[in-house]
């Protein structure tokens, strides 16, 4: 029996030694899972419990997906940076934009300088407990470019004009034909019964937005009359040279000079004194056969800054071109910009041309310039080496010659 007893006695022990330590075991699980529970929890607390930043727009509806035309700056972009924030940044902002902060409103201003297009960009609050806020929102560059040709023949009235369209980056057009009539469709013509001269304008548009003009005159059985005169110096003799356009020399019976210091004079080649330094607006006034005139004036001198010297005065003389006659039309044709010029000059065709040849003249008929084989739209001539004066700039395309008049500066 004290065997038996003895045994009993064992075994009772290794199972309650076995109960003990899974009784163990198990609250050591116990408190791990509820350690990574509170974890978690904070976790929890401290990522997704925190209050959102908030970034709200102050400037106005609209303002933040703003259209702007190219060249001119945006309406200011205000937000308002709250919760606990303490700043915002902005990111792919529009060169030539800039973004501030202060007192908690956050400012986009300035003038976009990239050329048409929508840009992005993004406005993300920073700093503080709160949790980011970010945004994005869009600017939109338009610049619509007015351009077209006039396309009619010299003659009697009435003359049919037909023009067309070249505008760029546009979708409403406006034009205005000189008559008191107007049209807003793309392309069109038009009858112009009475003589005289009408001047045509164009509005491009991007809905009414951006407006870009272009001007072009129409004249319908009228004699074009010219006022203009190139200058030179002639830094030896202390003397302005002004060259009379062959046009006005021409159409010209009378004159009246004003030297823009008080003195005038009747003359057709006067010649005049200037008895200090300084910048006279010199004008010259023609007066034609059936009693129309028009002027044409032109700064000379010595500007503030020196750029040209003379000493004790200095001598201005006129003289007439007379070896160039009138020049054919060519607004069908082409078109020189700038027309005066310090250099450079863009011919810039109607339409695409393969096979043109054009040709450069001074005003004594001597060649400068002859370029063959021209393909594309437009070509530059580089006459900065050329003098000031009077230049004939003469294209052949496809046997059919056209020629005008190009002022060197």
């Amino acid at each position: 029996m004290a065997i038996v007893e003895e045994k009993f006695a064992i075994s009772s022990i290794n199972y309650f030694t076995t109960f003990t330590f899974i009784f163990i075991k198990i609250s050591v699980i116990m408190i791990k899972i509820y350690f990574s529970i509170v974890v978690c929890c904070l976790a929890f607390v401290s990522t997704f419990g925190q209050t959102p930043c908030s970034l709200t727009l102050t400037s106005g509806a609209g303002t933040d997906n703003q259209t702007v035309c190219y060249g001119n700056a945006i309406s200011d972009i205000s937000y308002l940076i709250g919760g606990t924030a303490t700043g915002a940044v902005v990111s792919t902002l529009p060169a030539g934009l800039m973004a501030t902060y202060n007192a908690g409103v956050f400012t986009i201003s300035g003038s976009p300088s990239l050329s048409v297009g929508i840009y992005s960009y993004s406005v993300t609050t920073t700093g503080g407990t709160c949790s980011a806020s970010s945004s994005v929102f869009t600017i939109k560059i338009e610049n619509p470019k007015s351009n077209f040709t006039a396309n009619y023949s010299l003659g009697s009235s009435p003359i049919t004009v037909k023009f067309t369209n070249y505008s760029e980056n546009a979708n409403t057009y406006q034009w205005m034909f000189g008559d008191g009539t107007n049209s807003n469709v793309l392309d069109t013509s038009i009858t112009y019964t009475f003589p005289a001269k009408y001047t045509v304008e164009l509005i491009a548009s991007i809905n009414l937005q951006c407006p870009d003009t272009a001007v072009v005159d129409i004249f319908n059985n009228t004699t074009v009359y010219f006022a203009l005169f190139t200058t030179s110096y002639d830094a030896m003799q202390n003397n302005f040279i002004l060259n009379v356009d062959p046009l006005s020399t021409s159409k010209a019976v009378s004159y009246k000079w004003d030297f823009g210091d008080g003195t005038t004079s009747k003359l057709s080649s006067p010649t005049h004194t200037f008895t200090k330094d300084s910048v006279y607006n010199v004008c010259m006034k023609i007066y034609t056969a059936t009693g129309d005139s028009c002027t044409y004036c032109h700064q000379i001198g010595k500007d503030a800054s020196g750029n040209i010297y003379r000493t004790a005065g200095f001598t201005l003389g006129v003289t007439h071109i007379t070896s160039i006659t009138e020049i054919k039309n060519n607004e069908n044709v082409f078109s020189l910009s700038p027309n005066p010029t310090s250099g450079l000059v863009k011919v810039m065709f109607n339409k695409f041309v393969s096979n043109t040849s054009l040709k450069l003249y001074n005003s004594t008929g001597e060649k400068l310039v002859e370029q063959n084989n021209i393909n594309g739209n437009q070509y530059t001539i580089d006459i900065v080496n050329q003098a000031s004066g009077i230049y004939i700039l003469e294209v052949n395309q496809s046997g059919t010659i056209s020629r005008t008049k190009l002022i060197k500066e």
